[in-house]
């Protein structure tokens, strides 16, 4: 993983170490304040190669890891339990009701298939459907 804090992004590479479904490269750009967070991280770990593992180790973050984590700090607040597939699931609906295009967002979800985006995270209720009619009865585009 190489982090261009410049540009604010991420960008993923496969490699022996580090290996995800279809061995494809993923780029993920990044807020201000997630810059100002790992840049926080990296002077707290003084300036060492890596942000997320230790010198003479394979930097390798194990997906079994994130999940115990993740779900030891959901046990430890007052919601109910979530998943890290509920955070990919909500950022995909949100970025498509955004009204990001669904090609942009197959892309940004990691997707060949710009089907399986459409079938996963451009979800509607009826809500949605309400406020579309709403929109087109009144001549007004939707937000």
């Amino acid at each position: 993983m190489d982090i261009n804090f410049r540009e604010r992004k991420a960008l993923f590479e496969p490699t022996e170490e580090f290996r995800n479904k279809g061995m494809r490269t993923y780029l993920a750009p990044f807020t201000q304040e997630t810059a100002e967070r790992l840049r926080e991280w990296w002077v707290k770990r003084k300036g060492k190669r890596y942000v997320f593992a230790e010198e003479g180790q394979k930097p390798r973050i194990h997906y079994s890891r994130i999940r115990r984590r993740f779900k030891k700090v959901v046990g430890s607040i007052d919601i109910r339990p979530h998943t890290l597939y509920d955070l990919r699931r909500t950022f995909g609906t949100r970025m498509a009701r955004s009204g990001m295009p669904r090609k942009m967002l197959a892309l940004a979800m990691g997707h060949i298939n710009l089907y399986t985006t459409e079938k996963y995270y451009v979800l509607v209720d009826e809500e949605d459907t309400a406020e579309a009619v709403r929109s087109v009865l009144e001549g007004r585009k939707r937000a």
